[in-house]
């Protein structure tokens, strides 16, 4: 902008002084000349100065291209603190999915753990799911161990699934403690053969050995 200012400038003082030079008398026209020069002068001046005001108002090309370079090319630990961060966010979402899917519609959980399944070495988990109810049978115990196993088997990393349902209970000294009373357990490859929308629940024990009831869960 500034270039072009003074080049506009420059060009109006050399033509203003050229037509004058014409215009006057021949007489005068030896001082007309060294106007005329003096114009020729200010003109280079301007030029010089205003090259140099661009050059000045240029980014620099090699600076800019090291700060773009700076911003997309990641060190080798900023690609590994990414790859943790992105690993801890999806165990996170891992964690979350399967501790949603072990809601029961009665009874509370107590505790959800969920271990990494060592036996296949594949980043998949084995998930043991306590439920406390005092007032669960039988029959409604199983109904939502099914209900809880087949959200569970729809997460891809779920290789297995253990659900214990605990109660109070009294033993014939009168102590009090909290025990198991129902387990039922399935891995994957048994759990992919079941049709859950038309699956017995009371075929549990005929599916998995990973099964108990006890006699005090009518």
């Amino acid at each position: 902008m500034i270039a072009s200012i003074s080049i506009i400038t420059a060009l109006s003082i050399v033509s203003f002084f050229v037509g004058a030079v014409l215009m006057i008398p021949k007489k005068m026209r030896k001082k007309g000349v060294k106007l005329f020069a003096a114009s020729i002068v200010i003109f280079a001046v301007c030029v010089v100065t205003s090259l140099f005001f661009n050059e000045d108002d240029k980014p620099s090309s090699d600076n800019s291209n090291s700060k773009a370079s700076d911003s997309i090319y990641l060190t080798k630990d900023d690609e590994e603190a990414l790859a943790s961060a992105q690993s801890s966010a999806n165990q996170e979402t891992l964690k979350t999915k399967i501790k949603s899917s072990a809601k029961p519609q009665i009874g509370k959980v107590e505790e959800v753990d969920i271990n990494d399944d060592t036996g296949k070495n594949d980043g998949g988990k084995i998930v043991l799911i306590h439920i406390k109810s005092n007032e669960a049978t039988k029959r409604v115990a199983l109904y939502q161990t099914s209900l809880i196993m087949s959200k569970e088997f729809k997460i891809k990393k779920v290789n297995e699934v253990v659900v214990f349902w605990d109660a109070d209970v009294v033993d014939k000294y009168g102590k009090k403690s909290v025990g198991t009373l129902a387990k039922v357990g399935l891995t994957k490859s048994v759990a992919k053969k079941i049709q859950w929308d038309s699956f017995d629940y009371t075929q549990y024990p005929n599916i998995t050995d990973n099964y108990y009831m006890s006699k005090l869960l009518k």
